[in-house]
Formats: C-alpha cells, sequence, structure tokens
C-alpha cells in the first residue's frame, strides 16, 4: 500500500492546503492508515492525524488529496476497518473516528454508490446539558485537472470562481466548466439541521467547509445525538453526480415522484388576477377546458386574497375561512372547488400552513399558538406575520383542522402553501438564493427539544396526515428563506425553487428570467426530489412573441412545472398555440449541456432512449434580449449518440435542418431554438411532429421500418391537423412514399414529398390513438 506521502507527492492535479496553509502530508513512511475502497473510490484514514484522502477508482489520482473534521476533540482514535449492510445502501466497508467527548465521524462506501457517506455523532461528556448551534463537520481540498480560469463552484449562490463563491445551501459541486470533471459534495440528511456548504480560495485551490447550522440541538449529559449525513464523491461529469445526489437523497426519504402536472395559477391573471372571483373562476375554467385541457392542462389554482382576516404584513392568514360578503367567493371555497371539478380539473388553493397574525381577532385569543421571540413575545417575520408552533399541541391541532378542511371538506387535491420559512421560525431574507447569517436558533418553541428543522418538517408531516396522501403539495418559495429547501426534502411534491417572476425582462424585482436561473442552477432536482416549479409562463400580448416562446419553450423542454396565469380569453390563438405545444410535461430528465459554463445555461439536450426509436430534442436559448447568439457545440460532448452526420427539424420555424456534424446554429435576440435531432440513417425515420415541442416524445410510439413500410401510433387531438416529418436518405437512396394508411376510422390522411423531405398529416373530428403506416416504393 502506498502511504500518504507517496500518494500526495504522485498527485500531480490535485492540492490540499490545510487552514494554516500546511501541506497534508505523512510523517514517516510507515504511517498507519485504514483504507475503505469500491469500484468508484479509495478512501485512506491517518490513524496517527486523523485526516483523509480520496482517490479515484484507478486509485492513481487523489482526487480529494486530504480533509479533516474540525468538530472532533480529543485523543481521537480510527476504528479497525468493517464491513457492513444497510438496509437502503447494500454492503460497504466502514471505519469510525471517535473524539473523547462522544463526538464520532462514521465513514461508509458503498459497494454500488460512487460517494464517501460521513455521518456524525454528537456526544455530550460534560455535567450539564450540551446546546449546539453549528456544527463544522468536515474540511476538505480539492482542485480539479483544470487551469484556475476554468475552476467553477456551482452551488446555490450560483456559478462563481472559488475565490468569489458566496456559500451554498445543501449542495455543491468543484469542476471544470470545459469537460465538467470535478467534485460534488452535499448534504444528504437535513432531519434537525440545516445544511451548508462554504467555499474559499487556498493558494488557487477550493476549499470546501460542510456544516450543520442547528440553532438549538440540545443534547442531555451523556448522551449523544445522531447528526447529518454529507456526502463527497468525485465525477468524471459531475452534472452525473449531482443527479446521482438526487437520487440519493430519493432512496433516503422514500421518495416517489408524483406524476408531473400543469396548470392555472390565478395570481398573475389581469383583470382578474388575486384569487380572481366566482364569475371569472367559471369562465377561465371554461375557457381552459375548450382550448388546454386537450393538450394536459390538471388543475385549476385560487391564489391569495380568498382567506378571512385583516390584511398586515403581508397576507392576511385566516385559512380557517373566507371572505364572505366582501369576497370573491360570497358562495364559498367549497362550491369554488366543486365548479373546477365540474370542469374535470384538480382544484387548488393557496394558503401559508404556519402563519398567523396576533394581533388579528381570530388569533389573539390564541397567542400561546405562536413561537417566541427572547423576550416572550410572538416571534414575527416579515410578510410572514407570526409563526406557529409546531411543537405545541394546540397549534398543531389548529393546523391540522385548516388542512383537514381545504382537502377534504372543501375538496381541494392541490395545496399551494406559502411562507414556509416561518414553520422553521427565522426571518424572511428575500430573495435568497447564497448562503446567509440569520437568526436560526433565536426563537423559542413550546418544546425546547426541538430544533427549527425538526419543528418545521414536523409540521409539514402533519399537513400532509390531515390532507391525505392524494393532495399534491408544492411548496412556496425557497427564496424567502433558503433553510426551507433541504428541510423540504421528502415533503413536498414540488417547490417553488426561486423568486416571484414577472413577464418583464431583467426588471429590478420580478424578471422573465428568475425562473429559468434558479430552477437551471437546482435542475437536477427535477423529476427525482420534487418537480420545481419556476413560477408562470408568459404569453400575453404586451410582451414579444420571442419572448413567449422562450420561457414556455424552457419550461417545455426542460420538464419543469408548467403553470400559466393569463386571461386566456384576452389570448390571441397564436398565444395560446405556443402553450398547446408545451403540454403535457414528458416527465424525462433533461439535462443542460453548458451547467457550469452559463449563469443561466443556455443549452440543454432531453432525450428518450426509452422506446422503438431514441428520440433527441436540442434547446437552445438566448437569454440576451438586444443580441442575437451563435451556438457551437460538439455533437458528441452535448450529449448526442456518435454518428457520421445527424439530420434535424428546427420546431418553431416549422423547417428541416440538412445533413450536419457540428452543432452549429443561431437564435436570434430573445428567443430560441428548438430542433429535434437524430442520427442519418439509411431509410426513412420520423424527426418530428408538430403536436409537441418535444416532436414525438409524448405523442408518439412505436415507431418501426419493416421493409418498406414505416409505422407507428400517434395520439392526435380532435379537430387539429396532426403532422409527422420524415426525412428519408438523401441521393440515390431516398424512397419516395407511396401512400398512407390508417387504422382508425374518421381519419383523414394525406402527404407531400420534396426530395427527402415528408410530411404526413393526419385529422380526426375527436381525438384519438391513430395506428399509421407509410408504405414506400
Amino acid at each position: 500500500m502506498k502511504t500518504i506521502k507517496q500518494v500526495l507527492a504522485a498527485s500531480i492535479a490535485l492540492i490540499l492546503f490545510l487552514c494554516c496553509g500546511q501541506i497534508l502530508a505523512a510523517k514517516d513512511s510507515k504511517m498507519d492508515t485504514r483504507t475503505i475502497k469500491n469500484g468508484f473510490m479509495k478512501v485512506e484514514i491517518d490513524t496517527a492525524t486523523r485526516n483523509f484522502l480520496i482517490h479515484g477508482g484507478s486509485g492513481k489520482k487523489s482526487v480529494v488529496p486530504g480533509g479533516w473534521f474540525p468538530f472532533l476533540a480529543g485523543a481521537e482514535k480510527v476504528s479497525p476497518v468493517v464491513r457492513v449492510r444497510d438496509k437502503k445502501y447494500g454492503a460497504g466497508s466502514r471505519v469510525t473516528v471517535e473524539g473523547d467527548s462522544g463526538d464520532a465521524v462514521i465513514l461508509s462506501l458503498y459497494d454500488n454508490i460512487p460517494f464517501l457517506f460521513v455521518r456524525t455523532k454528537i456526544g455530550n461528556g460534560g455535567a450539564e446539558t450540551k446546546v449546539v448551534k453549528t456544527l463544522e463537520a468536515v474540511r476538505f481540498g480539492v482542485a480539479p485537472d483544470a487551469p484556475r480560469e476554468r475552476v467553477r463552484i456551482q452551488g446555490t449562490g450560483f456559478p462563481s470562481t472559488p475565490d468569489k463563491n458566496p456559500g451554498s445551501y445543501v449542495f455543491m459541486a468543484v469542476a471544470d466548466k470545459d469537460t465538467n470533471r470535478g467534485v460534488v459534495a452535499a448534504w444528504l440528511t437535513q432531519d434537525r439541521g440545516s445544511g451548508i456548504v462554504l467555499a474559499e480560495e487556498a493558494r488557487g485551490a477550493a476549499m470546501l467547509t460542510a456544516k450543520i447550522d442547528y440553532g438549538n440541538l440540545r443534547i442531555a449529559s451523556g448522551a449523544r445525538a445522531d447528526g447529518e449525513t454529507f456526502l463527497i464523491g468525485a465525477f468524471e461529469d459531475a452534472r452525473i453526480g449531482l443527479e446521482l445526489y438526487a437520487d440519493l437523497v430519493a432512496e433516503e426519504y422514500g421518495i416517489k415522484m408524483r406524476p408531473p402536472i400543469d396548470g392555472y395559477c390565478s395570481w398573475y391573471s389581469s383583470p382578474h388576477g388575486g384569487a380572481n372571483d366566482e364569475a371569472g373562476l367559471k369562465i377561465i375554467s371554461t375557457e381552459s377546458e375548450k382550448l388546454l385541457k386537450p393538450y394536459g392542462l390538471n388543475f385549476i389554482q385560487i391564489d391569495d386574497m380568498w382567506q378571512a382576516g385583516e390584511r398586515r404584513n403581508g397576507p392576511a392568514k385566516n385559512f380557517y375561512a373566507h371572505k364572505k360578503a366582501i369576497g370573491p367567493y360570497p358562495h364559498g371555497m367549497k362550491a369554488a372547488a366543486d365548479d373546477i371539478k365540474k370542469r374535470g380539473f384538480m382544484p387548488g388553493i393557496w394558503w401559508m400552513p404556519f402563519a398567523g397574525d396576533e394581533r388579528d381577532p381570530f388569533f389573539k385569543k390564541h397567542l400561546n399558538w405562536f413561537v417566541k421571540d427572547k423576550n416572550g413575545k410572538p416571534y414575527e417575520t416579515s410578510w410572514g406575520g407570526t409563526s406557529l408552533d409546531m411543537t405545541n399541541p394546540e397549534t398543531r391541532e389548529y393546523v391540522k383542522s385548516v388542512a383537514s378542511q381545504l382537502a377534504n371538506k372543501w375538496g381541494y387535491e392541490y395545496f399551494k402553501m406559502d411562507g414556509l420559512y416561518t414553520g422553521i421560525a427565522v426571518r424572511q431574507q428575500y430573495v435568497n438564493h447564497e448562503y446567509q447569517q440569520d437568526d436560526i436558533g433565536e426563537a423559542v418553541f413550546h418544546d425546547p427539544g426541538k430544533t427549527n428543522v425538526e419543528a418545521f418538517r414536523d409540521g409539514l408531516k402533519l399537513v400532509r396526515e390531515a390532507a391525505g396522501e392524494k393532495v399534491f403539495f408544492l411548496g412556496c418559495t425557497v427564496a424567502q428563506n433558503m433553510r426551507s429547501f433541504g428541510a423540504s426534502f421528502g415533503l413536498v411534491n414540488a417547490m417553488r425553487v426561486g423568486e416571484d417572476n414577472g413577464p418583464g425582462w431583467d426588471s429590478e424585482k420580478k424578471d422573465l428570467l428568475a425562473g429559468p436561473r434558479a430552477a437551471s442552477n437546482r435542475y437536477f432536482l427535477n423529476g427525482r426530489v420534487w418537480w420545481n416549479d419556476p413560477d408562470p409562463v408568459y404569453i400575453r400580448p404586451s410582451i414579444p412573441i420571442e419572448h413567449a416562446r422562450l420561457i414556455s419553450s424552457w419550461v417545455g423542454l426542460t420538464g419543469m412545472m408548467m403553470t400559466y396565469s393569463e386571461w386566456l380569453p384576452d389570448m390571441p390563438q397564436e398565444r395560446v398555440f405556443i402553450l398547446q405545444r408545451i403540454m403535457p410535461n414528458h416527465g424525462l430528465k433533461t439535462r443542460p449541456i453548458d451547467y457550469f459554463d452559463s449563469y443561466i445555461p443556455k443549452m440543454w439536450l432531453l432525450k428518450d432512449t426509452s422506446g422503438s426509436a431514441e428520440r433527441y430534442v436540442l434547446g437552445l436559448f438566448n437569454w440576451d434580449s438586444e443580441n442575437g447568439a451563435d451556438f457551437r457545440y460538439d455533437p458528441v460532448k452535448a450529449g448526442l449518440p456518435k454518428a457520421r452526420a445527424y439530420v434535424g427539424f428546427d420546431f418553431w420555424n416549422n423547417k428541416f435542418i440538412a445533413p450536419f456534424k457540428e452543432i452549429d446554429f443561431h437564435a436570434p435576440k430573445g428567443d430560441c431554438l428548438i430542433i429535434a435531432v437524430r442520427p442519418v440513417s439509411d431509410r426513412p425515420q420520423v424527426i418530428s411532429t408538430n403536436r409537441h415541442i418535444t416532436q414525438g416524445i409524448v405523442d408518439l410510439r412505436n415507431e418501426k421500418w419493416t421493409e418498406r413500410t414505416l409505422s407507428g401510433e400517434s395520439d392526435i387531438i380532435g379537430g387539429e391537423r396532426y403532422e409527422i416529418r420524415v426525412i428519408a436518405p438523401e441521393g440515390n437512396k431516398t424512397r419516395r412514399l407511396k401512400k398512407v394508411t390508417v387504422g382508425s376510422p374518421g381519419v383523414e390522411a394525406s402527404f407531400e414529398q420534396d426530395g427527402p423531405r415528408i410530411r404526413v398529416s393526419l385529422k380526426s373530428n375527436t381525438s384519438a390513438k391513430v395506428k399509421w403506416k407509410m408504405h414506400f416504393d
């Protein structure tokens, strides 16, 4: 076995600096180490210094050439290596590093998982109760095999260089922006504390610190508390590492993803914004049923201003009742839900489960329901009002009764739950992305044995218990205070991952790019941990149609949760057409190509390899409203299969693209290109359809070539012409289409051919699944 000193001497690409600037090295060649390894990495722990380093799978390169555990104190000891079997993660190897006072770090490397698991235990060897506010769990150095100018750190504070990273909640990746090679470090669990990852530059390398902010974790004398689990992994493609991390979060919390849904939110839909009203709700439900339900719209959601109470320090907060005589729904919220159901939609409602108002007459007689500040007064937050204490049995009964009434008495099947940070009892920090110190731990709960995060998670579990499994939960919004980000893992079906957006471009507070900024940054959670909600798309005539296409196409291609908030009766058909082309959600996992290289990724690739024909869709998004953009990229590096050439179809410009070998396209200012791509073939193949911007992924199945026949099955919308775009081999191999036959009565079929380019049209008066065959000479 190589000593740590020898490994460090052989490591060309990566350097570790300790906090005092010293290099981690063995004192002599006989140093004792403990080694755990799997097919992905090898971890060595120095029994004398308790420092560790991580090698890549080959064992030749130290991808993390050193780290240590700052919270451990005293005469630490390192256990022998033991083999273990975990119920979730399978067989693996484990080493435990023990401190004097009962503190410990458990290092586990499971055979089939490319991450090192770092689990903390916090002891109390003193005579008095120990209060832990922050635990600095692990520090380690990372420097990718890249020049300094290519190194990027990606976290919730967006991509930056190591010397300018502001710190991140939950996760961090350090990577070469050109190759994507790098290290992923992230908190797997956040059951009692809020996980943070900090970065600083140390002589060109990145020094990462993983800490947990508990606020007030109380440990009795002689007791030991289970801490959280942190993950470290090295990857040829750090994007894949982030995606695997999200998969592990889903495994840890037993997440079973609900199917994605598309819907209407009333908040921005002027002139019937806010909560809409009874008359407006009937109109929007009717129009949505006619124009959008056939395409996949699932729900209609009523937003703020339906509820009773006084509007003060944010919204009114009595969600146990609705505004009656002067409110938008004088016949009640059950009647409103019933009207929505009559149109075949899930009824949705906005509320703030953990917010109250100590000055509202409804709450004045229940001041014991609230969390207290250090002076014993109800804990107040900006906009969120007064925080309800989810450790108080009386408060829990109240919140449970509200959730149950919304779901089980009134019949709402979709909850948009705003102001989640109030359940953690921390101040609002809107707009919050990068790590910011706040007042976690200063609020006083009824049960002092619960941390802020525990109280919050218990609250969300209570709401689920009261509402039932049927109700779809959307959390909103992590940008109010990012403590609610990781603390919500496993407890919501979707999450607003950024601030409120708006139809403007780069406006001071609400702009069209707010959703793409935040949801792209956290793309790897989408479809794995929850559905990322970027806030509504906009198609209104007051914005350029290019901008409407841009934001709608981005949501539709990336598979983020889609809501619209427009007054549909005022929308021109060309604008409604855009919405119709992005529903339903394809439910697949799309990857940004330039994730580490762009503040908002401009290039995305959607692939579907599950069916009889592999399909690829390239999204090129120009986030510059003043200048056009050129996109040049290597197809294989972008994620396309290796091929001698590719054929494509430009969806919005409705044109075939001649065979090409390199990605080389131009997008106009503030616009996008959505291009279906397939490798060239010596037989006819479907390259696109006009039903959806994914061009065959959501609407076409069982494409098959047999002798001289191309066949398949398509979902077509009643009354709408459905077009299949086919490309045949060019030159002497071009085949002529002779006829098209369909297996359903009442479906009209026609076609036209221009050289190798073929357009086949199908039309039916009713929506149907239609089997078709194209017969060639």
